[in-house]
This record gives structure tokens, C-alpha cells and sequence, in this order.
């Protein structure tokens, strides 16, 4: 007995299905809450700056493994098994948390089962989405990555006012029963589509990543349908995960370390840095639907170099800020969360665009591991303009990211050259055996 929407007349019920993916993918943004969790389980179950920063940085490393088991199974028994195990993954988070009154239980199940939901959701969403939406990869990956900050924007204000007016214990009941009912009810509207859809009147042309069937492998030099043991043979992989690695610090300083920074460097209180902080996800969001959109028609790569570009003069314009010039910190913090949110778009629809969507599950998933590695840097750049000799000193910090993103930008460049060196070959090749 089917238990999903059907898929039959995809062409038109596959929008149902994108809408079905951004609920999902809101469902991640709690995760966005965790500077909300921090005083409370100080004040109330015994925790410390450290123990939470522990389990925090845990999470971080537990989440690189998770994303590699879960872009497997996702390979082996499909988006929607996938899906389901994450949605009751955060419920039992949720529960445990209500339940403990120490920190030993939060932070098992926030490294384990809330990690686990993060990492595998944001994988299979974008799976389907790369199959669902073969002509329209990047907006379709866009819009429904806007559920993250869109969700974001949302849920952090809602989950505040719960422990406001419910307690901090009661509030995660809410929410578990919240997204338990959110993700099943959108999960019915989430079918994984056959193999090989191809919606009507769409004709794939081949262009990196797009199948052609058995082709050499020494005239696409790598550009084809590729499982992870191939793709790692392939140098465009080595510098496909170099180039979000560098790029995505950026994004990460600004996504989670900007609310103490704001406060640092341009004297602005707590409340204003928490408004500055949900202007980046607004930015982020509209970054994702605008480059995301535009990148399916001017290519991928291209959009990759410009955006790069524009995080570099981000971070450089952020070097010589300092007390009082709030609107130049703002300009420069929304535009690099504008170009953040492009990257993170954009990215995911490239990797299938260079290694094919049959064995994309698996295959995002090794390559997400360089977005959990920005992570995991961006809060040791972020403090270098605190420590030491440098206290108060951002231009080190904004300095190094930007020397990152520019690098990155090369990378971008470099790609973009191989891919397009690749394609003359095989034109030529296809041309003369037409002759």
C-alpha cells in the first residue's frame, strides 16, 4: 500500500512535491535555536560555557560521519526511508531533552539524534530535488533550501516565546510534537520520482554531469554519471571540495559568530546584533532563490566565481570597520550573506551537474564534509580578533577569510576552465563521427 503521493503526472505534482521540501527542509532550522538553549541549561541543569562548547563541536564532528552514512543509505533504500528515520530522530531528541534535567542526556541526544536528523534531511531533500527537477536543478535546490533560513526566521522568536511563557523543559515537547506532525505530513507529499525522469518537452543536453549513457571516460575527463570510487579518481572533485571549504568560512563567521562580533566591533547592543542576525538570514534566503534561479541559466561555475568574488569584497570591506559605522557593517555583512546564501544553492546543484544524480546521495555527502570543515574553522578565525594582542582587532579575521574566498575564487576559475575544456573535446569528437 503506497503511502505517498503517487507519482503519475509528475510534470505537474513535482511543484507539490518542491513545496513538501522546503516544510522539510524548515525543520532543520531549529538547529538555529542552540545560542537560545545556552544560558538555560546553564542556569537551570548545571551546564558550562565549556560542556556546552563540547557538545557543540561533538555535534559538528558526529554530523561530518552522519553525513556520510546517511548519503549511503540514501543510495541503498531511498529518500523517504532516509527521511522518516530523521523525523523520528528529532522527536526522540526532543523528548530526551524535555525529560533530563542534566547535561549528559542533552548533549547525547543533540550529538546523536538531533546531528543525525540535520545531516541526512538536508542530503535526501536536495537528492529529489536534483532528480524531480533535471531542468531546473538550482531553483528548484534554491527554493527549497530557503526552508532552512525561512525557517530559521521563524522558529527562533517561536521556540524564545515558548520558554518564555511554557518553560524551557515544555518547549521542546512542543516543538518535537510540532516537527513530528510537519515532517510525516510533508513526507506524504515528498515520492522519490522513477529513475531517468525526464519531465516533457525537456531535453538533456550534455553538459557536466549529464548522463549519455556508456561514454568514454577519457574524452568526458570525468564529466559523467559517477559512483563516489569514481568521482574521487576525478580531479574536479579535489577542487570542487577545496572551493566551498574556503569560500563558505565567510558564510559560516556570519551565520553563527556575527551576534558577539556586531557587538564587538560596532558597539551595537544585544537586541540590535539579534536584528542584524535575522537580516542575514533574510539575505541568505533571497541570495539562495536569486542565484540559485539564476545559475540554471548562466551556469553554475560562473555564478560560483561571482560569488566568490563578492564574498572577497565582503570580507574585505568588513577590515575597515569599526565603532559607530553600523550602516557600512551592515552592507558589508548582507552582502556576503547574499553571495552565503547563493553558495549554498548553488553548490549542491553542481555536484550533480559534475558527477551525474544516479549516485548523488552518497556522492553530496563526501563533498558536504568541506561545508562541516568551515564550520568547524570559522569559529577559530572568528576569535582571532579577541585573543591575545589582537583583542579588538577584526581586521586579522576579515583578512584571513578574505584571503580564503579569493583563493577559492582561483579554484573556481581553474574548474570552470577544465569543464569547459572538456566539453570543446567531446564536441569535437561527436562532430567528427557524424562526418
Amino acid at each position: 500500500m503506497r503511502l505517498q503521493m503517487s507519482t503519475k503526472n509528475l510534470d505537474k505534482t513535482r511543484w507539490i512535491a518542491l513545496a513538501a521540501g522546503i516544510v522539510l527542509m524548515s525543520t532543520l532550522s531549529y538547529a538555529s535555536t542552540w545560542s537560545l538553549m545556552v544560558n538555560p541549561m546553564i542556569e537551570t541543569r548545571g551546564a558550562t560555557d565549556k560542556s556546552m562548547a563540547m557538545i557543540f563541536t561533538l555535534a559538528t564532528a558526529s554530523g561530518m560521519l552522519f553525513s556520510l552514512i546517511g548519503g549511503k543509505l540514501l543510495d541503498k533504500i531511498g529518500s523517504t526511508k532516509v527521511i522518516i528515520s530523521a523525523i523520528f530522530s528529532l522527536a526522540v531528541c526532543q523528548f530526551i531533552c524535555a525529560w533530563t534535567t542534566t547535561v549528559l542526556p542533552f548533549g547525547i541526544a543533540d550529538v546523536i539524534f538531533l546531528t543525525w536528523q540535520g545531516s541526512v534531511v538536508y542530503i535526501a531533500v536536495y537528492a529529489n530535488m536534483a532528480k524531480l527537477f533535471p531542468d531546473k536543478k538550482g531553483t528548484a535546490i534554491a527554493i527549497s533550501g530557503m526552508g532552512i533560513t525561512g525557517g530559521s526566521m521563524i522558529f527562533v522568536p517561536f521556540t524564545q516565546y515558548l520558554i518564555d511563557t511554557l518553560g524551557f523543559g515544555n518547549q521542546f515537547l512542543v516543538t518535537g510534537i510540532l516537527f513530528t506532525i510537519m515532517g510525516l505530513a510533508a513526507l506524504f507529499f515528498f515520492p522519490k520520482p522513477e529513475e531517468g525522469y525526464v519531465p516533457k518537452g525537456y531535453e538533456p543536453v550534455f553538459d557536466a554531469g549529464e548522463d549519455e549513457g556508456d561514454q568514454d571516460e577519457t574524452l568526458n575527463s570525468g564529466f559523467v554519471q559517477k559512483d563516489w570510487k569514481m568521482m574521487i579518481k576525478d580531479p574536479a572533485f579535489y577542487i570542487a571540495f577545496a572551493m566551498p571549504l574556503l569560500v563558505n568560512v565567510a558564510g559560516q563567521i556570519l551565520n553563527y559568530q556575527l551576534a558577539w562580533m556586531a557587538q564587538d566591533i560596532v558597539q551595537v547592543s544585544a537586541g540590535k546584533a539579534a536584528w542584524m542576525l535575522s537580516g542575514v538570514f533574510l539575505m541568505g534566503t533571497l541570495g539562495k532563490l536569486f542565484w540559485g534561479t539564476v545559475a540554471d541559466k548562466a551556469g553554475r561555475l560562473n555564478i560560483l566565481i561571482v560569488l566568490a568574488a563578492l564574498s572577497c569584497l565582503s570580507m574585505v570591506g568588513l577590515m575597515f570597520i569599526g565603532a559607530g559605522q553600523v550602516i557600512l557593517f551592515t552592507v558589508f555583512i548582507f552582502l556576503g550573506s547574499f553571495a552565503s546564501g547563493g553558495n549554498s544553492s548553488t553548490y549542491p546543484a553542481l555536484i550533480a551537474d559534475l558527477f551525474g544524480s544516479k549516485y548523488y546521495g552518497f556522492n553530496f555527502s563526501i563533498c558536504y564534509q568541506a561545508i562541516m570543515l568551515a564550520s568547524m574553522v570559522a569559529p577559530w578565525i572568528a576569535v582571532l580578533g579577541r585573543s591575545g594582542d589582537n583583542e579588538g582587532n577584526y581586521a586579522i579575521t576579515f583578512g584571513l577569510t578574505a584571503a580564503l574566498c579569493f583563493i577559492g575564487f582561483i579554484l573556481a576559475i581553474v574548474l570552470r576552465k577544465m569543464k569547459k575544456d572538456n566539453i570543446e573535446v567531446v564536441k569535437k569528437i561527436k562532430k567528427e563521427e557524424a562526418v
